[in-house]
């Protein structure tokens, strides 16, 4: 069996995190809680409490919304989701469309989120996105994560999701990666 091919270099004006590999375009992006946290200070999101790992969230959410890792602190961070207390509601986002289930276990992570989601929002009942956004093997979770706190659950009667709903996987992430690279301006469309 052969090795797998390398990485190559991004094309002529493609950006740095673009990679190709064979014919495929990879996006790898990896975000730290601390980038996030600077990106929603700089775009003041209303009410932010900050990006966490699923073992650090908050006591009291209401009221606020916020990024967690599905990974603990002792792991070195897997997917980003977020979580949305604001308005009186509990949104719960997802760029790969998961739902907390009954036994909080996503992708072989034991989370909490179900639980915190049903503890939290009004009632114990709270929505999600269902459409699978994210291109599996690309790392745009917490870029979209953020771009849900900033224009709400994904609906493709939303101007800002619009663009977004209807494109290929692979547009879709390099539309929000290209959001996020201009400092979270305008909106994602391709």
């Amino acid at each position: 069996m052969a090795a797998p091919e390398p990485p190559r270099a991004p094309r002529a004006g493609m950006p740095p995190h673009i990679h190709q590999l064979g014919g495929a375009v990879n996006l790898h992006v990896d975000l730290s809680t601390s980038q996030l946290d600077a990106f929603h200070r700089k775009h003041r999101t209303p009410h932010w409490a900050g990006a966490f790992a699923s073992d650090q969230l908050p006591a009291n959410p209401t009221g606020k919304c916020l990024i967690s890792n599905y990974d603990p602190s002792s792991k070195g961070g897997s997917h980003w989701i977020a979580m949305d207390f604001r308005g009186g509601e509990g949104k719960y986002f997802d760029s790969f469309a998961f739902s907390p289930d009954g036994a909080d276990n996503i992708l072989h992570d034991e989370t909490s989120f179900g639980a915190y989601m049903r503890a939290h929002s009004p009632g114990g009942v709270f929505s999600s996105n269902t459409h699978e956004l994210q291109c599996r093997g690309d790392d745009q979770c917490g870029v979209y994560a953020s771009y849900f706190l900033l224009h709400g659950l994904p609906s493709a009667n939303k101007p800002a999701w619009a663009s977004l709903m209807r494109g290929a996987c692979k547009a879709r992430d390099i539309a929000v990666q290209t959001w996020w690279d201009r400092g979270g301006a305008g909106l994602a469309t391709f």
